[in-house]
């Protein structure tokens, strides 16, 4: 057995599944019919505020507490993945 590793966003995994360059992808849950996607851990998403924000005097926050809120995110499918999550839940 051969295992090779490597990184790239979500978008590229799934077209490289989607071209038998790879057998397994770990990724935020894409939207792929296509594909069986198997959950093998949760993580617990948590909004980094300035000690003087609103929001830091809270023990937990709401994704509709964020709605008008600017953020920065590292990947564009993390941005996609947190709009998504952010319309389902209000």
């Amino acid at each position: 057995m051969t295992v090779r590793l490597s990184e790239a966003p979500t978008q590229k995994l799934l077209q490289q599944l989607d071209a038998g360059e790879i057998d397994i992808a770990f990724c935020t849950p894409p939207h792929a019919p296509h594909l069986t996607l198997v959950e093998i851990l949760q993580e617990e998403l948590v909004a980094i505020v300035p000690l003087d924000h609103p929001l830091a005097a809270n023990d937990e926050c709401h994704l509709a507490d964020l709605a008008e809120e600017p953020f920065v995110a590292y990947a564009r499918a993390f941005i996609a993945f947190v709009k998504h999550m952010c319309a389902v839940n209000g």
